[in-house]
């Protein structure tokens, strides 16, 4: 923080000994920091995707009950901005993404049909436990499944669109690229 404080009196030392395109994007670097740092969390993705879930109960080959939901699920992907961190290099600065983390997610029904052919085979709490196990599956292909690219590119588009509306006035000299913390991630401009 007193480092930040003390950049507007360091630009004119900065200036001089740096090549100007190294020298912007420090000072370039430093506007971004502070900006990153007065912002809490950046949404970079809203998904609200309809599925249906079929289940039979059964004992057996003896089919005790079935249901058939409808369902919404509704979910927001986003990073702590206070965890990004930004590494410069001559005229680059490199923005090092924390992993995207789930901010809200829900599973709503939209209509259903339950079928009970025995008594007592069918309880509101386990239809409850069944939607809830629907919701972790749901949010498993997005967390580590079939839609992780999805939530990863997301995230990085959010962050340029966020980052050029700080930079409007920037050295167009400067490069500007963003990776993952985690070298496994795919997602890299």
């Amino acid at each position: 923080a007193l480092g930040v404080a003390l950049l507007p009196y360091a630009k004119d030392l900065i200036m001089q000994v740096m090549p100007d395109a190294a020298s912007s994007a420090l000072r370039t670097s430093a506007i971004l920091y502070t900006q990153m740092r007065s912002s809490a969390r950046l949404e970079t993705i809203r998904i609200s995707e309809e599925g249906v879930y079929n289940y039979d109960f059964d004992i057996g080959e003896l089919v005790i009950g079935h249901v058939t939901t409808k369902y919404m699920y509704n979910a927001n992907y986003g990073v702590d901005l206070n965890r990004v961190e930004m590494m410069v290099t001559g005229s680059e600065i490199v923005f090092v993404l924390p992993q995207p983390e789930l901010m809200f997610d829900e599973l709503v029904e939209l209509e259903s049909d339950r079928q009970t052919f025995a008594i007592g085979t069918f309880t509101d709490e386990s239809y409850r436990e069944m939607m809830e196990q629907e919701k972790l599956r749901c949010r498993e292909r997005y967390v580590s499944g079939e839609n992780r690219q999805a939530v990863l590119d997301s995230t990085v588009k959010a962050m340029e669109e966020t980052v050029s509306s700080w930079m409007k006035r920037a050295d167009s000299r400067i490069s500007i690229r963003y990776a993952f913390a985690d070298p496994e991630t795919q997602a890299s401009r």
